[in-house]
C-alpha cells in the first residue's frame, strides 16, 4: 500500500515543487497524490508524474478519493482546507488512525475567522470533531500545535514539516554566485506575501509614511488572495506614498521571482498569523532585513527557536530611517549560516522520512 497525498487544486504552486521533491528523493512507488479540483495543467502534470491524479469536486470525485483513502497505508491531509475532505473525514472514523495532517496556517487559523453564517458554522462544527479525532499532526512552525491543543484540544503526534523546492534554492544559489555589486540607492521595501487581510498592509503603511519624503519603493506581492482587498490596498498604496507604491498583481515564474526578491533590501511581514515562510525564508538566505510580528508563532520559531535576528514590528515607530534600513554584516552572516540548513535536501529528506516512517498508533 502507498501514501496517499491530498492536495487542493488551487494550491499549485505549493503542490508542484513538493510532488517533485518527493519524487526525486523517495521511491515515487510508494507515494500517490491526488489532487481535488482541475487545473489548467494537469494533463501535463500528470505526464511528467504517473502518480499524481486529479479528482473532480463532485460525489463521484470524493467517493473514489475514499476508496483511496480506505487502501492506503497512510492519509496525508496537506492543508485541511476542503469542507468535503473534512465531511469525507467525518463520515470514515475508521481511516482515521493513518491520517496525518499537515497544518499550513490558515486551515488552522480558520479558528479565528468567526463568521455569522450557517455555512461557515456548520464546516467548524464538522472540523472541530474531525481534528480532535486526527492521531498525527506536523507543522511548519512548532507553536502552531500548542494553538491546535488550546483550539480544538487534540492530543496527536506532533512532528515537523517543511515544504521545499529544489528550483527555488537553486535560483536562491544562483543569484548568491553570480552578485557583482552591492546594491545602492533606492530602499526597496516588500509588504506582505499576498492580498489577504491577515497581511494588515494598512498598518504597515502607517508605520512607513513618515519616511515616505526619502528614497523608498513599497511593493505589495497581491497576485492571490481577495482580488476586493488587493484593490483597496493598491488604491490606498498609490494614494499615500504615490509614485514609490508598486503592487505585483500577476504571478511571476520562480526564477524571475528569486531575483525580484534579491532587488528587496527590508522584507515588512505584519501577518497576524503564521504565513509568508517562503518569503521570509528566501529573503533571510539572500541576506536582507526582516520585520515581524512578534505576537505570531513565526516570531516564536525563527528568533527564539532558530536563533535567526529578526526584528519587531513595533520597532519601526521609534526607528530612525537609518536604524530602520541598517542591517550589520554579522547579521547578515548569522542569518546566511543558519538559514541556508534550510534549503539542505538532507535535511528535508529526514523530516519527512519520519513522517513516512512513522509507525500508526
Amino acid at each position: 500500500m502507498t501514501n496517499v497525498h491530498i492536495f487542493k487544486g488551487d494550491e499549485e504552486k505549493f503542490y508542484r515543487p513538493y510532488i517533485s521533491f518527493i519524487n526525486t528523493y523517495f521511491n515515487k512507488e510508494n507515494h500517490e497524490f491526488i489532487i481535488v479540483g482541475s487545473n489548467t495543467n494537469q494533463a501535463e502534470f500528470i505526464q511528467l508524474n504517473s502518480n499524481v491524479e486529479f479528482f473532480p469536486k463532485n460525489v463521484k470525485g470524493f467517493f473514489k478519493i475514499s476508496k483511496k483513502m480506505a487502501n492506503s497505508s497512510k492519509v496525508i491531509i496537506h492543508g485541511l482546507l476542503m469542507s468535503q475532505i473534512t465531511f469525507l473525514l467525518f463520515l470514515k472514523p475508521f481511516t482515521m488512525k493513518k491520517v496525518f495532517w499537515i497544518v499550513w496556517g490558515a486551515d488552522l487559523y480558520f479558528y479565528q475567522s468567526k463568521k455569522n453564517d450557517f455555512k461557515h458554522n456548520i464546516n467548524e462544527f464538522f472540523r472541530k470533531i474531525v481534528i480532535k479525532r486526527i492521531p498525527f499532526i506536523a507543522t511548519l512552525v512548532k507553536d502552531d500545535y500548542y494553538l491546535a491543543e488550546k483550539w480544538y484540544n487534540v492530543n496527536a503526534v506532533h512532528l515537523k514539516a517543511i515544504y521545499i523546492s529544489d528550483e527555488r534554492t537553486q535560483y536562491i544559489r544562483e543569484v548568491l554566485e553570480n552578485r557583482k555589486t552591492t546594491k545602492n540607492g533606492t530602499l526597496r521595501i516588500l509588504i506582505g506575501n499576498n492580498a489577504t487581510p491577515s497581511n494588515n498592509h494598512l498598518e504597515v503603511f502607517e508605520y512607513l509614511k513618515k519616511y515616505s519624503n526619502r528614497d523608498i519603493e513599497i511593493i505589495c506581492p497581491l497576485s492571490y488572495g481577495d482580488n476586493e482587498y488587493a484593490k483597496l490596498i493598491e488604491n490606498k498604496g498609490k494614494e499615500m506614498f504615490g509614485s514609490k507604491f508598486s503592487a505585483l498583481v500577476e504571478l511571476v515564474p520562480m526564477r524571475e521571482y528569486i531575483h525580484f526578491l534579491d532587488t528587496i533590501d527590508i522584507g515588512v511581514f505584519n501577518n497576524d498569523r503564521q504565513q509568508g515562510l517562503g518569503n521570509i525564508f528566501s529573503l533571510l538566505y539572500l541576506g536582507k532585513k526582516v520585520f515581524l510580528r512578534p505576537s505570531t508563532t513565526m516570531w516564536n520559531e525563527i528568533r527564539n527557536e532558530m536563533g535567526i535576528e529578526v526584528f519587531s514590528i513595533e520597532e519601526i515607530n521609534n526607528n530612525s530611517f537609518t536604524d530602520f534600513s541598517d542591517i550589520n554584516k554579522e547579521t547578515i552572516e548569522k542569518n546566511f549560516s543558519i538559514t541556508q540548513k534550510r534549503y539542505d535536501p538532507n535535511e528535508i529528506i529526514d523530516i519527512w522520512s519520519k513522517i513516512f516512517n512513522h509507525p500508526l498508533k
